[in-house]
C-alpha cells in the first residue's frame, strides 16, 4: 500500500517583490527541496529539487544516497545552463536502487556552479513502521517575518522516539555548511532572532503529525553578496582554462574591470595578454550574470620584473597604415607614462607633420603593464603638403612668455586645483605633473582655461607640477617657457 511520508506543503513566497527577486538571483545560486513533487512508496522514491542558478553558469548537479549511514550510490548529471530548473531523481529508474524495509535513507543533492560555491540540500525518509519526528530546515526571507519562507533545504527523520512522550529539539545557531544561514541577523544586531529550541508536547503515533520547522535566515543583505559576472582565466598559448574568478560589488562602481598585471598559479607566473583578450571587460549590473562572463588571457612569464617598455606606432592619419614602430625602454611597471611626439617625421617616401588634435592619438598610459605589448601608444601624422611651397618660417609668438602658478591647493586626497597667470596669445595651457622631481615619467594634459583641476591623484603622494602656454600656427605648435615647478 502506498504511503506518502511527507505531508503536502507549500513553499511560501520565494521572493517578496520584483527587486528582491532580482537581488537574490544575483546574490547566490541556491537549491531547495520541492516536496510537492517528492513521493516515497514501499517500492520507490522520487525526490525533486528546484535549482536557482542566479543566471550564473551551472555545470552539473549531483545526488549522493546513503542507506543507514553508508553510501550506496552517486549520480552526477553534466549540465550547461544558466536557467533555474526543477530536477527530479527516480531512485529505481535513475539510480537503480530498490528500497528495503526498516531502513533510513539519506540523499544529498548539490549543484556545481562555474563561479560560485556549491549549494546543497539534504533529505531523509524512513521505510519502517516505527514512529518518528520530521525536522524541516527552512530558509525565511526576513527575520522579522518568519512566515515568509523561501524554501526547504533539509529534511531529517529522528527515530527512537516514544509515542505519548514529549520531544525537545535543539538546533545549531549557525547552519553547518552555510556561513550565510543563521538564527540571528548579524547585520542588524541579535534582537532579530529565530528560535533555536523546539518542543513537541506529545509524540503522535502518526509521523505526519510530528513535524518541526527549523528556521534559518540570510545573515547578509542581498546587495552584500552580489556576484554580477565571472571570468575564465585562459592560457593564451593553448586557450586552456587555468583559473576563474568573479566580478563582485566593487566592480559595479567602476564599470570596467582592470585585470591583474601578473598572477601566479601553481608556482607558474602569468602576465596579462591584452592583445589576446581583445575586449573591454565591461560589467553591467543591469545585464544577467551569464552576459557578464568573459575570457581573460594570460601567457607564461618568468619572475616579474619592475622594468618594462612601451611601443609607439606612427600611423598615417589619411590611410591608417603604419609608418613606423619604435620602442621606449627603461620604464617602470605601474607608473604613468606620456609620450611627447615630434612635430615632424620623415621616411624615404614623404615628410609628415604630427596631427596634434587627431582624436585617435593615444599619448598617455596611466599605468604601465609588465607585458610591453599592453603598453601601446599611437601617434598620427599626415603628409606635409606645404613642404614644396617653402612657407615663411614662423617665429614662436610665445617665446618670451612664462606663466606663473599663482595658486595651488589640494581639494581632497585625490584632487587638486591650480590657477595660472594668463599667457598672451596662448590658445591654451599644457600642464605636466609627476611624482618624480625629474619628470622622467609624467602625465601631460592640455586645457583651454587657466584654472585647472587635477583628478585621480594618488593618496599620500607628493606631485611636482609645471605649466606652459601653447599656440598652433600653420599646423605647428609653439610653446612658452615652463613655469617654475610647484609641489602639491
Amino acid at each position: 500500500m502506498k504511503k506518502n511520508i511527507f505531508s503536502k506543503m507549500l513553499f511560501g513566497v520565494l521572493f517578496c517583490i520584483c527587486m528582491l527577486f532580482t537581488q537574490k538571483e544575483n546574490v547566490q545560486a541556491v537549491v531547495y527541496l520541492d516536496l510537492k513533487t517528492t513521493t516515497v512508496t514501499d517500492e520507490n522514491a522520487v525526490v525533486s529539487v528546484m535549482a536557482y542558478t542566479g543566471q550564473a553558469p551551472m555545470e552539473s548537479i549531483t545526488i549522493v544516497v546513503k542507506k543507514n549511514g553508508e553510501g550506496i550510490k552517486t549520480l552526477k548529471r553534466e549540465l550547461d545552463t544558466h536557467e533555474s530548473v526543477l530536477y527530479t531523481f527516480d531512485f529505481k529508474k535513475d539510480l537503480g536502487i530498490s528500497l528495503e524495509k526498516d531502513c533510513l535513507y539519506e540523499y544529498t543533492i548539490s549543484q556545481q556552479m562555474a563561479f560560485t560555491s556549491d549549494s546543497y540540500v539534504r533529505g531523509q525518509f524512513y521505510t519502517g513502521e516505527d514512529t518518528y519526528v520530521t525536522v524541516y530546515t527552512v530558509i525565511v526571507e526576513d527575520f522579522c517575518k518568519p512566515e515568509k519562507e523561501d524554501g526547504i533545504i533539509g529534511v531529517e527523520c529522528i527515530l527512537d522516539v516514544t509515542p505519548g512522550k514529549s520531544f525537545h529539539y535543539v538546533a545549531e545557531i549557525e547552519h553547518p555548511g552555510y556561513d550565510y544561514y543563521a538564527k540571528y541577523d548579524r547585520n542588524f544586531g541579535f534582537e532579530n532572532r529565530l528560535p533555536s529550541e523546539y518542543e513537541i508536547a506529545v509524540i503522535s503515533d502518526n509521523p505526519s503529525e510530528n513535524v518541526i520547522r527549523n528556521q534559518y535566515g540570510y545573515t547578509v543583505p542581498p546587495t552584500g553578496l552580489f556576484k554580477i559576472g565571472g571570468y575564465y582565466i585562459r592560457n593564451s598559448e593553448n586557450k586552456e582554462e587555468i583559473g576563474r574568478g568573479c566580478f563582485e560589488c566593487p566592480v559595479i562602481t567602476q564599470g570596467v574591470y582592470i585585470p591583474e598585471d601578473v598572477i601566479e598559479i601553481d608556482g607558474q607566473y602569468y602576465v596579462y595578454d591584452e592583445k589576446a583578450t581583445n575586449t573591454e571587460l565591461y560589467v553591467d549590473m543591469d545585464r544577467p550574470f551569464y552576459q557578464n562572463v568573459y575570457d581573460i588571457y594570460y601567457k607564461k612569464c618568468e619572475f616579474p620584473t619592475t622594468q618594462t617598455s612601451a611601443i609607439v606606432n606612427f600611423i598615417n592619419a589619411e590611410t591608417g597604415k603604419q609608418l613606423q614602430q619604435k620602442t621606449v625602454s627603461n620604464l617602470t611597471v605601474g607608473e604613468a607614462f606620456t609620450y611627447t611626439p615630434e612635430n615632424t617625421y620623415a621616411n624615404s617616401e614623404n615628410s609628415y607633420v604630427y596631427v596634434w588634435d587627431f582624436a585617435n592619438n593615444v599619448l598617455t598610459i596611466d599605468k604601465l603593464w609588465t607585458n610591453p605589448e599592453n603598453n601601446v601608444l599611437t601617434v598620427y601624422y599626415k603628409v606635409d603638403s606645404s613642404e614644396s611651397e617653402q612657407p615663411k618660417k614662423v617665429v614662436n609668438p610665445l617665446k618670451k612668455e612664462k606663466p606663473v602658478i599663482k595658486k595651488i591647493s589640494r581639494k581632497n586626497k585625490t584632487t587638486a586645483k591650480l590657477k595660472v597667470s594668463k599667457v598672451k596669445k596662448a590658445q591654451g595651457y599644457e600642464i605636466c605633473y609627476s611624482t618624480k622631481k625629474s619628470f622622467k615619467t609624467c602625465i601631460t594634459k592640455r586645457v583651454k582655461k587657466n584654472t585647472i583641476t587635477l583628478k585621480n591623484l594618488k593618496k599620500r603622494k607628493t606631485y611636482y607640477v609645471k605649466i606652459r602656454g601653447y599656440r598652433k600656427v600653420n599646423g605647428e605648435v609653439f610653446y612658452s617657457k615652463y613655469s617654475k615647478v610647484k609641489r602639491i
